[in-house]
This record gives structure tokens, C-alpha cells and sequence, in this order.
């Protein structure tokens, strides 16, 4: 791809973001207005992408990737500001979630871009096109070297089952906000900082270690004992 061509994909990336940005219908994103506002023709988005959708997964990663950085930041001054000590689980934690929950309570951010790839995704005749995002797991596999270092009585499929139970509550937030609200009785529902500090309080004890065995009683048991007393 020549430096020209390079730059007009650029350009159709960073037109298809604010399009989707100041849209008010999932209309109002077309092949149309995304070139108009990169100042090239209609074309150029075949030529470039192939589609209008697989111009929206282009963009959509990108927006991934630079959330994906300030994850990683925010993981890489945890990691110095504790060495040579592993870093503080509160910290990695936060920086799991935090830069997802920020972004999808700030009207400015790139967030947008996600809620209406999600959404094209279920009308897509080929929703596999949008796959890349969920398939890209270099990021998360950063965190759960910490996470090995912070809780080393877990293997790493342990703590990749834990991380997995952490970005789903995440996406509970991030996704399903008004059913949030409702379950969390509405307290700082809108204050990004809050719900971070909430989401690693909840999550925590997950790291933990665990009970020795023959110390706790079977879940069966336990669940039988409850049935009796109800």
C-alpha cells in the first residue's frame, strides 16, 4: 500500500469515528457521509475496505487498540510504582476496568463506536467480520502475568477464568446500565471512579486463596443444609 493509499484509509477511519460520534440514528452512518466528511469519493470505501461494515470493524479496532494502551499504562505504573514487590491487586484490577468504564460514561469518548459496531454485528450477514476484537487477547494475557504474580496458588487458566468473571461484570455495567442501576439501588451509577472502586471491591476476593482442602464444606452439603432450613 503506497503512503497515499495509507493516508486515505486513515482518513476514512478517523471520518467513520466522528460520523458514528455525532450520529443520532444508526442511519445516519453511510458510505456517503463518512466519505464526505474524509473528502473522498464514495468509492474509496470499497476500495479501501471492501465495505461499509468491514470500514466499522477497521474503526472499532482502532478504537480498541488505544484502549487497550491505557490499560496497559495504567497496568505498567501499577507494576512501577510497587516493584520490585508484585503490584497491587486493586491497581491491576482498576486498570482492567477502569479505562472501559470511563469511556462509556463520557459522551466524548470513542465508546460510541463500539455501541454501534455491536449493533451491526447482530444485523450483519457476516457478524464473523467483527470477530477480531474479541480474538485479540495479548492485553489481557499481560494482566494475567500480574495476576499469577499476585495470586500464585492459581494456574494460569484459573486466573484467566477470574479475569473473564471481572470483564463480565464490566460489560454489565458498560452494556446494561439502566438494569444496573436498578439492581445497585442507583448508587454512583454515573460517577466512573465509583463504579471502579465498586467493581474491584466486588471482584477481589476471587484472587484470594483459597480454603485448604477438607477446611470448608462440600457446595453440596452446603446446599443441602440450606434447603433444610428454609
Amino acid at each position: 500500500m503506497s503512503a497515499r493509499e495509507c493516508e486515505t484509509s486513515v482518513r476514512l477511519i478517523q471520518s467513520c469515528e466522528r460520523v458514528i460520534r455525532r450520529s443520532r440514528r444508526f442511519s445516519d452512518v453511510t458510505v456517503r457521509a463518512i466519505a464526505a466528511e474524509a473528502g473522498v469519493a464514495a468509492s474509496s470505501v470499497s476500495h479501501h475496505f471492501g465495505s461499509l461494515e468491514d470500514l466499522v470493524a477497521a474503526t472499532a479496532m482502532d478504537a480498541y487498540r488505544r484502549l487497550n494502551a491505557e490499560r496497559l499504562t495504567a497496568l505498567q505504573a501499577e507494576i512501577d510504582r510497587r516493584r520490585p514487590e508484585p503490584p497491587g491487586l486493586a491497581g491491576v484490577l482498576a486498570a482492567l476496568v477502569g479505562p472501559s468504564i470511563r469511556w462509556s460514561l463520557d459522551p466524548e469518548s470513542r465508546y460510541r463506536v463500539f455501541t454501534y459496531m455491536h449493533g451491526l454485528a447482530t444485523l450483519s450477514d457476516r457478524p464473523g467480520r467483527f470477530a477480531r476484537m474479541t480474538e485479540s487477547l495479548d492485553h489481557h494475557r499481560a494482566f494475567i502475568r500480574q495476576l499469577r504474580r499476585i495470586a500464585p496458588w492459581f494456574d494460569e487458566g484459573e486466573i484467566g477464568w477470574r479475569v473473564n468473571a471481572v470483564l463480565g461484570v464490566r460489560s454489565q455495567i458498560t452494556r446494561h446500565r439502566a438494569r444496573s442501576r436498578l439492581l445497585a439501588g442507583g448508587g454512583g451509577a454515573e460517577d466512573p471512579e465509583a463504579l471502579i472502586e465498586r467493581i474491584v471491591e466486588v471482584s477481589a476476593p476471587m484472587f484470594a486463596r483459597p480454603e485448604p482442602p477438607g477446611s470448608r464444606t462440600p457446595f453440596g452439603a452446603r446446599h443441602a443444609a440450606v434447603g433444610e432450613s428454609l
